[in-house]
């Protein structure tokens, strides 16, 4: 009995552990096939996440593209820092005082632009009163004429004396011309008897300065000119410094005049310029 026993105990052992054997080997299978479809899964997730992350880069680059100048503009000024920004202070200090240097320049400049914009604009107001031109004017028109322009040249001439007359309104109008700013005016004396009369002229032809509507002072015929042709033509030139000795001229004018005449009138004399200047008195 005890043999029975023991034999029956001995196929009970080995059938457990063949039962275990193939339960293990079972288990190893699941366990195996398990292995493989995790592996699979994580294969697949892998590369799932490889795509994905091939995929983000690209998605950013765009994004990046289309604000490209702005995130180059920003990290340019953070990669800077400082430096930059001392160097942008050092240039506005430069470009402040630069800009008030040339403030001054600018004021200095704009004042003589005024003075210079304002005599034109007299010498154009008084050119646009006296013309530019000597006018022939009646005795009616004798007062308003002499008062109406700071600066006026009244010549009294005759029929009877025609041939001096001519000369004398000839330089007058060459004159008148080259001194927009003095008013000439001529008149004849056969038809204003009462200026005549009054004015004490005596001598044809006689030239009558006037200023600010007053005369004091007169020229008689060519008295101090400076003659030419036997005494029987007087030089432009003359004529002009005769009415700058007169405080008859505009300055700028005077000037302009004597330059003017002195290149295209050759038979002037030489050293017109510096005459000129020692004969000019201001006003």
């Amino acid at each position: 009995m005890n043999a029975g026993a023991g034999a029956f105990g001995m196929e009970g052992v080995l059938e457990g552990n063949r039962r275990l054997g193939e339960a293990i080997e079972d288990l190893k299978e699941k366990h195996d096939r398990r292995r493989q479809i995790e592996q699979a899964e994580d294969e697949a997730a892998s590369r799932a996440a490889a795509a994905a992350a091939a995929a983000a880069p690209k998605k950013e680059a765009a994004i990046d593209f289309s604000g490209a100048a702005a995130a180059m503009a920003a990290s340019s000024g953070e990669a800077d820092g400082e430096p930059e920004d001392d160097a942008a202070d050092a240039a506005d200090a430069a470009q402040a005082r630069d800009d008030a240097h040339d403030d001054d320049e600018d004021d200095e400049l704009a004042r003589i632009r005024a003075a210079r914009l304002a005599a034109l604009r007299r010498r154009k107001e008084a050119a646009s009163r006296a013309g530019g031109e000597c006018r022939v004017i009646t005795q009616d028109e004798f007062l308003p004429q002499v008062t109406g322009t700071k600066r006026v040249v009244c010549t009294f001439t005759h029929v009877e004396f025609k041939e001096r007359c001519l000369v004398v309104m000839k330089h007058m109008r060459n004159a008148a011309q080259l001194l927009p700013s003095t008013r000439f005016v001529e008149l004849d004396a056969a038809k204003a008897p009462f200026f005549v009369e009054k004015l004490n002229v005596r001598v044809i032809p006689t030239t009558l300065f006037f200023i600010d509507g007053k005369t004091e002072t007169r020229m008689f015929g060519f008295e101090g000119l400076e003659t030419v042709a036997g005494g029987e033509d007087f030089t432009l030139k003359s004529l002009l410094r005769r009415l700058n000795k007169e405080g008859m001229v505009d300055r700028d004018e005077f000037m302009a005049a004597l330059a003017r005449i002195g290149a295209t009138d050759d038979s002037d004399e030489e050293g017109d310029e510096d005459d000129a200047a020692d004969a000019f008195t201001d006003e």
